[in-house]
């Protein structure tokens, strides 16, 4: 049965469409068929993996302006896409609008399609709590936060822990969080910091907070130029070896 995991944060620039794209990848390489979904309107998720011109986004999926089909992007590197444009804010406000269903647009879109075919579902969410980050988590079996290792970063961790939680009382009760993580993770050049952070979140998180952390590494960025994900770029490196570590350890708390 196909798993959907949205990946959340409401702070931007902390690694989530990284995350995103590499735990998708991470699951291709054991085996699974995944399916991304852009939700951010940066739409850089999808510019990182595919470099022509898109003809329909998620946004005309979830407005019926759209078939699946159609907006459904098959990318170079196995991991299929519905893609994102700058316009997907234009469609969030339309969606917002309508306040009886603004909430569950993407459970309506999804109805009919057949997913059977994929394992799993990963939604790159915006960094913000509105509409199109309440359709995902409305819609996802689980989420993960991505927190970069900085006090800043961390502080909005139980606002949005505290977000997904009245979804999962009020709107989907088989919402679960799989766990934390934290991305740029460098004990070499701030040893003292991180481990700080790291401390913090443990004592506020306990269990969810999951051992493996996401090091520091150029490739993850040196991929994206090249539309590739990191294991396809570089499967030597350490962020390879991280998110490979990451997506096990995700893998294991999956039900």
């Amino acid at each position: 049965m196909t798993k959907t995991i949205a990946v959340v944060n409401k702070k931007g620039g902390i690694g989530k469409t990284t995350s995103t794209i590499s735990i998708g990848a991470a699951l291709r390489e054991l085996g699974h068929k995944v399916l991304l979904i852009d939700f951010d309107s940066q739409a850089n998720m999808t510019r990182s993996l595919y470099r022509m011109p898109v003809q329909k986004t998620v946004g005309d999926f979830l407005l019926n302006r759209s078939s699946f089909k159609e907006t459904l992007i098959k990318t170079s590197v196995n991991l299929d896409i519905l893609p994102a444009t700058d316009e997907l804010s234009d469609a969030e406000d339309d969606i917002a609008k309508d306040k009886i269903e603004s909430a569950i647009y993407l459970v309506n879109a999804l109805e009919d399609v057949d997913l059977s075919g994929y394992d799993f579902i990963l939604i790159d969410c915006p960094p913000a709590l509105g509409t199109l980050t309440i359709n995902a988590l409305i819609y996802s079996d689980y989420y993960v936060v991505p927190v970069q290792a900085d006090f800043y970063s961390i502080e909005g961790v139980t606002q949005l822990v505290d977000k997904a939680t009245k979804v999962k009382k009020r709107l989907n009760p088989d919402l679960t969080l799989l766990g934390v993580f934290l991305t740029r993770f460098n004990t070499n050049t701030n040893k003292h910091l991180h481990k700080q952070v790291y401390a913090k979140l443990k004592s506020d998180l306990e269990d969810l907070l999951l051992t493996t952390t996401i090091r520091e590494n150029i490739a993850l960025a040196e991929a994206v130029p090249h539309s590739q994900d990191i294991f396809t770029f570089d499967s030597h490196s350490n962020g390879a070896s991280d998110y490979l570590s990451l997506t096990k350890e995700l893998l294991q708390r999956i039900k």
